[in-house]
């Protein structure tokens, strides 16, 4: 599900891939995503203001093929998250080429009652 672009000698795949939820309890919601062959410091995680999860990963090969010179592999995938998700308190794992991102759902405490007056 992805799309190869040539430029000279170099090649570039990015490659959509899916969030998928793989534990969800009251606390917090664990998404995964495999990333095969990419280093951790090529890993970029941002959630934005409107709680746009956003993970994009990089890695170089250079092709076995005499002469071709050396592709770019990118995987991209973005989720959104529900209102109320507090960025800071999202944390991820990476291990064996498999990313965990867990988003801790907003506690009872964290709501805020307005008195109408």
């Amino acid at each position: 599900s992805g799309f190869m672009r040539t430029v000279g000698e170099n090649r570039r795949l990015v490659e959509s891939v899916s969030l998928r939820p793989i534990a969800n309890d009251e606390k917090a919601v664990v998404f995964a995503v495999k990333l095969a062959g990419v280093p951790r410091e090529n890993v970029t995680i941002s959630v934005d203001a409107e709680g746009l999860l956003t993970v994009d990963a990089k890695y170089r090969e250079k092709s076995s093929i005499e002469g071709e010179g050396e592709a770019e592999y990118s995987y991209f995938a973005q989720r959104q998250l529900p209102y109320g998700i507090d960025a800071a308190k999202v944390s991820a794992e990476y291990k064996d080429g498999l990313l965990k991102i867990t988003v801790p759902k907003p506690s009872k405490e964290d709501i805020t009652k307005v008195t109408v007056m």
